[in-house]
């Protein structure tokens, strides 16, 4: 048996199972699970297309709902489900490109919708890394900040009091300074 696998798991609710779930909230997992993966690893390998990436849902079991799947290409895959594992698990949703946090969100508003908790569990060589999504969670995309910043500032001293020093010019309005020879470690 195959011990590498992604299993995500719906759970909370009393009537959260297999056979009520509508085929459409199920196909907008699917989609997002794999949308979340594909943009990870195309974020990683640039030269990786999106439709070369298959999540592919391998099971369904009567536990609440649990969805277990086989992503193809698993060299890329699966460090792919590592990082948004991981990020969610530590609450560094920051560290993920806004590409896969757009799909994560959709899966927190059907966990709100539903009232559920979403348990994703992500194996690898017997390594294992969970996450949970709650209703309370914020998914929210960090962006960089932009800008051009100006340090304004004087060089008082460089090199040690013996030593005599010479100005280098790096730019215009600015200037360093730079010892004549080399400090000695002891």
């Amino acid at each position: 048996m195959n011990e590498n696998r992604f299993i995500l798991r719906f759970s909370g609710v009393a009537d959260l199972k297999p056979q009520i779930l509508r085929a459409k909230e199920l196909a907008d997992i699917l989609e997002n699970i794999e949308a979340a993966v594909a943009s990870a690893v195309i974020v990683r390998d640039p030269t990786i297309k999106r439709e070369q990436i298959a999540v592919a849902l391998v099971g369904v079991t009567d536990q609440s709902v649990g969805l277990t799947f086989a992503p193809n290409l698993q060299a890329l895959t699966f460090p792919a489900l590592e990082q948004i594992t991981k990020a969610i698990s530590t609450n560094q949703l920051g560290s993920l490109p806004g590409t896969v946090i757009r799909p994560l969100r959709a899966i927190l508003q059907f966990v709100r919708t539903r009232g559920c908790t979403a348990e994703l569990r992500f194996t690898q060589a017997g390594h294992e890394t969970t996450a949970i999504i709650t209703p309370a969670m914020r998914i929210e995309a960090v962006k960089p900040l932009r800008g051009e910043t100006t340090l304004y500032g004087d060089v008082v001293r460089v090199g040690v009091s013996n030593q005599k020093s010479k100005s280098k010019r790096l730019m215009a309005g600015c200037s360093f300074a730079q010892p004549h020879s080399r400090l000695r470690s002891n």
